[in-house]
Protein backbone atom coordinates (compact mmCIF):
# COMPACT_ATOMS: atom_id res chain seq x y z
CA UNK A 1 0.00 0.00 0.00
CA UNK A 2 3.12 2.14 0.54
CA UNK A 3 2.46 3.28 4.23
CA UNK A 4 5.64 3.59 6.16
CA UNK A 5 4.36 2.51 9.82
CA UNK A 6 6.28 3.58 13.00
CA UNK A 7 4.90 2.49 16.68
CA UNK A 8 4.76 4.43 19.92
CA UNK A 9 4.37 3.94 23.33
CA UNK A 10 1.80 5.68 26.07
CA UNK A 11 -0.30 4.92 28.45
CA UNK A 12 -3.71 7.20 29.58
CA UNK A 13 -1.81 8.41 32.46
CA UNK A 14 0.82 10.20 29.71
CA UNK A 15 -1.32 11.68 27.76
CA UNK A 16 -0.80 9.54 25.87
CA UNK A 17 2.63 9.23 24.31
CA UNK A 18 5.80 8.71 26.31
CA UNK A 19 7.76 7.66 23.34
CA UNK A 20 8.15 6.78 19.02
CA UNK A 21 10.11 5.95 16.09
CA UNK A 22 10.22 8.19 13.70
CA UNK A 23 11.30 7.32 9.65
CA UNK A 24 14.61 7.64 10.28
CA UNK A 25 15.48 4.94 13.34
CA UNK A 26 12.86 2.29 13.06
CA UNK A 27 14.05 -0.79 15.55
CA UNK A 28 11.06 -3.47 15.97
CA UNK A 29 10.39 -4.46 19.70
CA UNK A 30 11.71 -1.13 21.07
CA UNK A 31 9.54 1.69 22.30
CA UNK A 32 11.28 3.91 20.16
CA UNK A 33 12.85 7.88 21.28
CA UNK A 34 11.71 9.45 23.84
CA UNK A 35 9.04 12.84 23.28
CA UNK A 36 11.17 16.28 23.93
CA UNK A 37 10.69 17.09 27.48
CA UNK A 38 9.84 13.66 28.47
CA UNK A 39 12.39 11.43 30.97
CA UNK A 40 12.42 8.21 30.68
CA UNK A 41 14.47 5.54 32.95
CA UNK A 42 14.44 2.00 33.18
CA UNK A 43 14.58 0.33 37.04
CA UNK A 44 14.90 -3.33 39.16
CA UNK A 45 16.56 -4.59 35.59
CA UNK A 46 17.29 -8.38 34.66
CA UNK A 47 20.27 -9.48 33.12
CA UNK A 48 18.41 -9.16 29.50
CA UNK A 49 18.24 -5.12 30.53
CA UNK A 50 14.07 -5.43 30.95
CA UNK A 51 12.52 -3.91 33.60
CA UNK A 52 9.99 -0.77 35.19
CA UNK A 53 9.93 1.70 32.92
CA UNK A 54 9.82 4.94 34.75
CA UNK A 55 8.37 8.16 33.25
CA UNK A 56 9.04 12.00 34.06
CA UNK A 57 7.89 14.96 31.74
CA UNK A 58 4.66 17.69 31.20
CA UNK A 59 2.19 15.07 29.76
CA UNK A 60 2.31 13.01 32.99
CA UNK A 61 -0.71 13.18 34.77
CA UNK A 62 -0.54 15.14 38.37
CA UNK A 63 -0.71 12.66 41.16
CA UNK A 64 -4.26 13.87 43.25
CA UNK A 65 -4.32 13.05 47.16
Amino acid sequence: MGLNLVQGYGLTETSPVVSAENYKKVKYGSIGIPMDNVEIDFDNKDENGIGELKVKGPNVMLRLL
